[in-house]
């Protein structure tokens, strides 16, 4: 190592001791030198790649591909009713027993971080309600690890407080859902705001060493994701998955990977059964629903 980072770089400290920038009253130069303890990447050891808590297998090739890894956040996005929601519960049913959905939506969360939490600001505690029991339903009861929280209504302030409060009291969290994001902000075209909620999501998914999945919708001339705190979230998420409606049958939806810093998952549809149930269905299943639509 360079000498002159060595005398920075302090190989007895551990870093998770380091304290809190926002807390620590000691001198600029003192918090600057354990940031730089705390941000330091040594070329001598070897950092083990992360898990994955949730993937996506390929219908024909049947390659695995990581979606959601812990210290990270994505999005699903998609314009109003693209069914962005059922999309996210099925991830969520996923997640919450451990296992394979569909056969091709896979969870693996390690012992000790099995648990996932939904946290719904836009719907009553009716929706949330029935959202949890489609959980329920497609994990065959199988939802002991799943908690879900309403919070229409709450200021942003109160929102936030409370998340932080639930990762504090539950250190054995994997993933979390937010649907929607937008509620955390005042103004999702106020960019600094966007800018500070996107960097508290980072903290968290970092500091607590799970995945956070964020819904939000989409603008109506364009694909991209509404507003500043869309933008930033584009940037900064590890995954961007985009739902559509299909053209010619608005019961399928179409689910693809919008953006990905590793290898993109095979585009998939899905349908929502006469029981309002959501389900994956291949190529091959979309074709003959459109054309038994067509007959």
């Amino acid at each position: 190592m360079n000498e002159n980072i060595r005398k920075f770089i302090r190989d007895d400290v551990d870093v998770n001791s380091i304290t809190d920038p926002i807390e620590d009253t000691r001198s600029e130069s003192d918090k600057m030198d354990d940031l730089l303890q705390k941000s330091f990447i040594s070329l001598s050891d070897n950092y083990p790649k992360p898990p994955s808590y949730l993937s996506i297998r390929d219908e024909f090739a049947g390659d695995i591909i990581p979606i959601f890894t812990p210290g990270n956040i994505s999005a699903i996005t998609g314009k109003a009713k693209a069914k962005k929601s059922f999309v996210q519960t099925m991830f969520t049913a996923a997640t919450s027993m451990n296992g394979a959905l569909n056969s091709r939506i896979i969870a693996d969360l390690p012992e000790g971080k099995e648990m996932v939490i939904l946290f719904d600001t836009e719907q009553s505690k009716y929706a949330v309600y029935r959202v949890t029991n489609r959980v329920k339903k497609l994990t065959n009861g199988n939802d002991e690890n799943f908690v879900a929280f309403s919070l229409r209504g709450m200021d942003t302030d109160e929102i936030i407080a409370l998340m932080n409060h639930v990762v504090d009291k539950f250190q054995n969290i994997g993933v979390i859902y937010i649907d929607q994001i937008a509620d955390l902000t005042r103004s999702i075209n106020d960019e600094k705001e966007a800018v500070k909620i996107v960097k508290w999501l980072e903290k968290m998914s970092n500091d607590y060493d799970l995945h956070i999945c964020c819904v939000i919708h989409q603008n109506k001339g364009d694909g991209y994701a509404t507003g500043w705190l869309g933008s930033q979230i584009m940037k900064k998420a590890e995954t961007i998955i985009s739902v559509e409606k299909e053209e010619q049958n608005k019961d399928i939806s179409h689910v693809r990977p919008e953006r990905s810093r590793g290898r993109e998952f095979e585009p998939f549809s899905i349908i929502i059964d006469n029981e309002g149930m959501p389900k994956m269905i291949g190529t091959q299943e979309t074709a003959q629903y459109n054309t038994e639509l067509s007959i």
